[in-house]
């Protein structure tokens, strides 16, 4: 794993999977992400819109705490 300095924002370090294991992180995510991606395919278009909009005023407000 490679760590790098975001240009953009200092804050953060940008990592990089050795390729060797970047298969492995990917199924990994995947499998970590999949309840996510089951409810979110339950929910209306509406409702996506609404729980979308609700995790961005959650993000703006830690961002600005």
């Amino acid at each position: 794993m490679a760590r790098q300095e975001d240009e953009v924002d200092r804050r953060r370090t940008l990592l990089t999977i050795h390729p060797d294991h970047r298969e492995a992180v990917v199924t990994l995510v995947q499998r970590q992400l999949q309840p996510v991606h089951a409810a979110l395919a339950a929910l209306s278009g509406q409702e996506r819109e609404h729980f979308m909009r609700g995790w961005r005023v959650l993000v703006e407000a830690m961002e600005t705490a």
